[in-house]
């Protein structure tokens, strides 16, 4: 069964979080870190499972694995 990955904004939609919160929650706990104006990957964010996406119209984001509970 493959897992399906959502962007950090939409996960933290999903969890009733305001994203820049979650984002700053992310990188205090260590899984992403902030350079150059974009958010990285550490290596805890990527043996948690978050990946890099890619799209046309916003360049590349982080994804992880969608934890929030059915609706």
């Amino acid at each position: 069964m493959m897992t399906s990955k959502i962007s950090t904004s939409q996960l933290a939609k999903a969890r009733g979080l305001v994203a820049k919160n979650l984002f700053n929650e992310l990188a205090d706990v260590g899984y992403i870190t902030r350079d150059n104006n974009e958010w990285l990957l550490t290596d805890i964010g990527k043996a948690a499972e978050g990946e890099y996406k890619q799209s046309p119209q916003f360049g590349q984001y982080i994804v992880w694995r969608d934890f929030s509970p059915p609706l």
